[in-house]
């Protein structure tokens, strides 16, 4: 007891010598004596270290990016006087929208007069939330802001925040998170034309997509969880790890077929039946009920085709799993690694026949999709059917940038458009606040992150919540 007092004692003797020493102007800004000082006042806040001692204080004045405009404010004033609401003693925004992620953010202006623009972005961003009732997380783009309203004032070197209003209602902001939140890197070889890569992106659409019935699970009241990964879900079936690769074909829209049916054959098996739906058997014979082989195909007329004449099995090149593995090599589309190098490669036959060794006849080996059916055009549907059938088939828009994919949530920001490309959609999640969809790409492990990468979920980025096409098994 007599020590603790001792201690405040001696704490109080120090507060008095900071304040009566010096004035606090003639304390340095950065200084352990200006921070006692102020913690020595009492009042309804602490101060500590925030900033190195060296920054000059004209790095502070350019962070302070906020110019005042000598005119009248375009914007009008409102007033809710005339509304009579409780007002609570305290209200934390974070508590009262828990459903919008926006809100717990915190980004990071750099050594850019920018906070002008973040002040604007941040708060549209919450609102754009909290407007839909949840549905939609959209962040504002601070960088677009910034570097595209010439009338609001100077970039980095500071703007006018009500201009910034003004410029949302008239032209609009695109979306964009903070720095580094979606990482590019090389994956493939600079020398590959980009030929190359619309080929790689071969959905074809026809008719038989709008052929196929539409599914909805809004009769089904399950909670839904904030991610989910069916790797994690149904451990017991291992293709739904796999990362496939379809070589210098533009087959994607097979393989993000056949993944999904055999993820499907396990999880509705419980487990007991593993087969590799073959993409060799889907690309080379389904023709011209699908499309054109590696020229392009359409994804809802595999599933048709996986319902009316089956699919043998077959895993990956020179895999020797299955009927028919897939026949045309891996090769080196990536920056580095030992494959061949990539070419246009052609479809190759359609053979009615297993590859010598296996052991059970082409027709025997087919398997059969029950039916066949798309998802509806809503996050909620589409999370619904993964969690109770497991990975669907789903399209999107392929730009310059996914190329260059590495990790993160990708988002479209620069480059061109090159072709619609099919890809697995396995599950969801959040990273950093940003909510986002998992899937596997066919262009083998070393693209990506190990394979795999997240887009955008809620605003339909790239069209992938546009298209989604699954089935059900026939076992």
């Amino acid at each position: 007891m007599a020590s603790s007092t001792y201690l405040r004692l001696l704490s109080l003797c120090v507060c008095l010598l900071i304040v009566s020493s010096a004035p606090p102007t003639m304390l340095g800004t950065f200084s352990d004596e200006l921070i006692h000082h102020i913690n020595c006042l009492n009042s309804t806040w602490k101060a500590g270290h925030n900033f190195r001692e060296d920054l000059p204080l004209d790095y502070f004045r350019r962070l302070m990016g906020v110019q005042r405009d000598s005119k009248p404010s375009p914007l009008p004033k409102i007033s809710w006087k005339h509304i009579d609401i409780d007002i609570p003693e305290e209200f934390d925004a974070r508590e009262q929208w828990p459903h919008c992620p926006t809100i717990k953010e915190i980004r990071d202006q750099g050594s850019c007069a920018s906070s002008w623009a973040f002040g604007v972005v941040e708060t549209m961003s919450d609102r754009m939330c909290i407007h839909s009732g949840g549905r939609i997380h959209f962040r504002f783009s601070a960088e677009d802001l910034m570097t595209c309203c010439d009338y609001c004032g100077n970039g980095c070197n500071g703007g006018k925040a009500n201009l910034a209003w003004i410029y949302w209602l008239t032209t609009g902001v695109v979306s964009g998170g903070p720095y580094g939140s979606h990482q590019a890197g090389h994956n493939f070889r600079e020398d590959l034309p980009l030929d190359y890569f619309r080929k790689l992106a071969g959905v074809r659409r026809n008719s038989k997509a709008s052929s196929l019935p539409m599914i909805s699970w809004k009769h089904i009241d399950i909670d839904i969880p904030e991610e989910f990964d069916p790797r994690e879900q149904w451990p017991h079936c291992p293709t739904i790890r796999e990362i496939r690769d379809q070589g210098s074909c533009g087959s994607c829209w097979a393989f993000g077929a056949v993944e999904a049916m055999s993820d499907r054959i396990c999880i509705r098996s419980g487990g007991r039946i593993h087969f590799r739906v073959s993409a060799e058997d889907l690309v080379t014979c389904c023709g011209e009920f699908c499309g054109n082989g590696c020229n392009g195909g359409d994804p809802a007329a595999a599933w048709d085709y996986w319902v009316s004449t089956g699919i043998v099995s077959g895993g990956p090149y020179g895999s020797h799993q299955g009927c028919q593995p897939y026949l045309i090599e891996p090769c080196e589309h990536h920056v580095n690694g030992s494959r061949k190098p990539c070419s246009d490669d052609p479809t190759p036959k359609c053979l009615h026949k297993c590859e010598s060794g296996y052991n059970v006849s082409y027709e025997n080996d087919r398997s059969y999709g029950e039916k066949a059916y798309r998802v509806a055009h809503d996050v909620q549907e589409i999370q619904k059917e993964l969690m109770l059938n497991g990975p669907v088939e789903a399209i999107m828009a392929l730009h310059t940038d996914f190329l260059v994919y590495r990790s993160g949530v990708y988002q479209h920001l620069e480059g061109g458009f090159y072709g619609y490309h099919a890809i697995k959609l396995l599950g969801w999640g959040v990273e950093n606040g940003t909510p986002y969809w998992l899937l596997a790409n066919s262009w083998n492990d070393d693209w990506g992150d190990k394979g795999y990468f997240k887009v955008f979920r809620g605003r339909s980025e790239c069209g992938i919540e546009d298209d989604v096409t699954a089935g059900i098994p026939k076992l």
